[in-house]
């Protein structure tokens, strides 16, 4: 996993991390293991921070549910939840299907 842009590194546990950017932005990674980066450590953009939790019991350190391994990637706008349908990254337009836990793989 690495880092979408640079900012500095906010550690909430073992299994998820918060990149604070500039502008009042901020992404948020979940379930995650062997985090390489410290709270308020300085990051570049495509830094590596850490790999997907390939276990159960990291990829679930704060609770939930999970059918295997996978990655959560969240962004913020001054602390709330910005949505993702239609944000560039890399030149690349998201597309978050019909819901953001769509099951069906053809609309994202």
């Amino acid at each position: 996993m690495v880092s979408a842009a640079p900012g500095r590194a906010v550690g909430h546990s073992s299994c998820p991390l918060e990149i604070i950017h500039e502008g009042g932005w901020s992404t948020t990674y979940y379930h995650l293991s062997n985090i390489r980066t410290q709270t308020g450590q300085t990051v570049s953009r495509n830094q590596a921070i850490a790999n997907y939790a390939g276990n159960i019991s990291q990829a679930l350190c704060n609770g939930g549910h999970s059918t295997g391994p996978h990655q959560h990637f969240s962004l913020k706008r001054h602390g709330s939840a910005f949505h993702l349908n239609g944000v560039m990254f890399s030149g690349y337009k998201v597309n978050t299907g019909r819901n953001s836990y769509d099951s069906n793989c053809n609309y994202f």
